[in-house]
């Protein structure tokens, strides 16, 4: 065909608002590989201003594309990028994520142009506090204590964090000054407090960063999360924040001088977790915590079953979701159980050859243990003969129990995978299909998925 008409793509010939919403749909969430937009020219948003000059005029027009930001401030370059992205975004409300910063031996201290700052800790912070009331989200990583100072320079003070909800603040692995600060509980430094006015922040996050370098609003924090810290450094964010009801921690063994005995009202749960060989246990030998709900304790090599009755029974929570993995075999005997009996939800890995046929002896024997289970899971178990018959057995026990005069919670699901490939008899597991066929959810599997 010819002729002077000129073809238009039919994409062009959308309104603008959809345009920007299919521009919207290609940024990366939290179920995929990674959750913040980056400027890879490879992936939206950047990659929309490759494809032609009405997408690129649309996709920079389009301020929600880039409130959500990452950036390496190693460079001049990543600090120009923040710039333009800041500029592009608006009036929009900000999700802020920088990391590996500029060594301070690269800036030039007398350097007082803004032209000659571009791209120093000291310029990003000013253009950090110049938009801090837009804030939502601020995440500092892979930062020397040095540099998180000039944050306090360039607010000169405190500064107006009014809508920042989520803060995660973590040390370089090469900062020297950490191994320097001054132990929980010694004197300190002053902290930056340029963060202290933020007043609707409530989860705090913090990797290798005593909570003593920042001043902030511990008292309305309810989350935290602390990676690689010192016991001690986790017992003094316990102490601040009063009002925590979340709190999950990698910390190291508890040191002679902690010998604070805290007792926290309000905290309903707590994951203890390992990370770079952070992974103690020890913090419950301090805490006493009458509100806790849930209790995750997962690869703590230290962990001590007699550390663990005896904080139960110091505590009496109502707890209600208890998981237990450990690297090594896990044995629990029928006293620890004895100290939940408000348990809804169990889970226990790498359970040892005698856990089980016990377990499910008392489940099924006694109505008085753990009354109100409905969910338990055993998982990367050690098959052993007998195990199907002694878990059938205390399962159809515990079903029956729901007509008894005095009735326990209705078992809702039950779970247990083993280590190794088993092969069972046809007829092995017919049992358990009577039990699924009157309610029960049942999943019996090896590690593998068969």
């Amino acid at each position: 065909m010819t002729g002077n008409r000129t073809s238009v793509d039919p994409v062009l010939t959308l309104p603008v608002e959809i345009t920007s919403e299919f521009f919207y749909q290609c940024l990366p969430t939290s179920c995929s590989d990674r959750e913040w937009n980056t400027p890879d020219p490879r992936e939206a948003p950047m990659l929309l201003l490759h494809v032609c000059k009405a997408w690129r005029e649309i996709a920079i027009s389009t301020s929600v594309l880039w409130s959500k930001m990452e950036f390496s401030m190693h460079n001049n370059h990543g600090a120009d990028l923040w710039r333009t992205w800041l500029t592009r975004a608006e009036g929009r409300v900000l999700f802020i994520k920088l990391h590996r910063w500029i060594p301070e031996e690269d800036e030039d201290e007398d350097s007082e142009s803004e032209q000659e700052m571009t791209g120093t800790p000291l310029s990003t912070f000013l253009m950090l506090v110049h938009c801090a009331e837009r804030i939502q989200s601020l995440e500092l990583s892979t930062i020397t204590i040095n540099t998180l100072e000039k944050l306090a320079q360039a607010s000169r003070g405190t500064c107006n964090f009014l809508s920042l909800e989520k803060l995660t603040v973590g040390l370089s692995p090469e900062d020297p000054s950490y191994d320097q600060w001054p132990m929980p509980g010694e004197s300190t430094t002053d902290p930056v407090i340029a963060l202290t006015n933020s007043p609707l922040l409530h989860e705090v996050s913090l990797v290798k960063t005593p909570p003593s370098v920042l001043s902030l609003p511990w008292h309305q924090i309810t989350t935290f999360t602390g990676t690689r810290l010192l016991c001690g450094d986790c017992l003094e964010v316990l102490q601040l924040s009063s009002n925590l009801t979340e709190c999950a921690v990698a910390t190291g063994r508890i040191r002679a001088d902690d010998v604070v005995k805290l007792t926290h009202s309000h905290l309903t749960s707590l994951t203890l977790f390992t990370e770079d060989g952070y992974g103690s246990a020890d913090l419950l030998e301090s805490l006493t915590l009458p509100a806790l709900q849930t209790l995750h304790i997962l690869d703590a090599d230290d962990f001590d079953e007699n550390e663990l009755n005896i904080f139960l029974s110091r505590s009496s929570p109502p707890l209600r979701k208890f998981v237990l993995r450990e690297n090594t075999l896990t044995s629990l005997a029928s006293e620890t159980f004895q100290l939940m009996p408000s348990l809804t939800e169990l889970e226990v890995w790498n359970p040892q050859y005698s856990v089980i046929p016990e377990f499910f002896r008392n489940l099924g024997g006694d109505p008085k243990f753990l009354p109100r289970l409905q969910h338990l899971a055993f998982v990367n178990s050690v098959y052993f003969s007998g195990i199907l018959g002694d878990t059938q057995r205390g399962l159809k026990s515990r079903w029956d129990m729901r007509h008894d005069p005095m009735p326990v919670a209705q078992l809702q699901s039950f779970r247990l995978t083993w280590k190794k490939v088993v092969v069972l008899e046809a007829d092995a597991l017919l049992p358990f299909r009577a039990l699924i066929a009157e309610g029960l959810d049942i999943s019996i599997e090896s590690t593998n998925g068969d």
